[in-house]
């Protein structure tokens, strides 16, 4: 038991550490940011992104905004202009490119309104599962994730510090075990758009972990 304990504590250290050294650098800049904006909401990349380097990350979220944004049905249009402005503007090609471009700008609307997993080391999917192997097979590590679905009668002795408050306390992107340590430390209610968010502790999957 205080095997498994130790090995959990060292992953979660591990991506504090990490998660500690990305905030050390301070502003990281517009290109990071924006790369980190479309990573998050796209289905390939957002259980992922969250170990990659900042370089990494950089370029195939401008390779990822060069596919998805609408840049390739433009730049076809004004080829074809160029090459024959009457042409372009009689016949068929201004429409057909005027539907794609719609059409691609529609997709990406559709990524953009998608909710972003945030960049939280614990939520990459290497993490989640070498967490699961070292953590989350003992019975005590179990009940405590799942903690987000018991009864407010089931959920220990940790709950009985924040159940009486109406408000949070601030999460500071910390990495919480499990729900009886954020609720040691006054946290409930953590939301999608929280750095400290992890999909483990949401196991209803309504885009709020530790529930009170």
């Amino acid at each position: 038991m205080a095997t498994k304990d130790s090995k959990s504590n060292e992953v979660v250290s591990a991506a504090a550490e990490r998660k500690a050294a990305d905030q050390s650098k301070g502003n990281s800049g517009f290109m990071l940011n924006a790369a980190n904006w479309l990573l998050s909401r796209l289905p390939w990349f957002k259980y992922h992104y969250q170990d990659w380097s900042k370089t990494k990350r950089i370029w195939i979220g401008l390779l990822m905004y060069l596919i998805c944004l609408p840049i390739i049905p433009l730049v076809v249009g004004i080829v074809m202009y160029i090459h024959d402005p009457e042409g372009f503007k009689k016949g068929n090609g201004i429409k057909v490119v005027g539907v794609v471009f719609a059409i691609w700008a529609g997709l990406f609307g559709l990524v953009a309104s998608q909710p972003a997993v945030p960049d939280n080391p614990l939520n990459s999917t290497a993490k989640v599962d070498q967490f699961n192997k070292q953590q989350k097979d003992t019975p005590e590590a179990k009940q405590a994730d799942n903690i987000d679905t018991l009864p407010a009668n089931q959920k220990g002795k940790a709950y009985e510090k924040i159940k009486d408050k109406t408000t949070s306390s601030d999460t500071k992107g910390r990495f919480f075990k499990n729900c009886d340590a954020a609720f040691e430390a006054g946290v409930f209610n953590i939301a999608r758009s929280d750095s400290a968010y992890q999909d483990r502790l949401d196991r209803d999957n309504d885009g709020i972990a530790c529930e009170k």
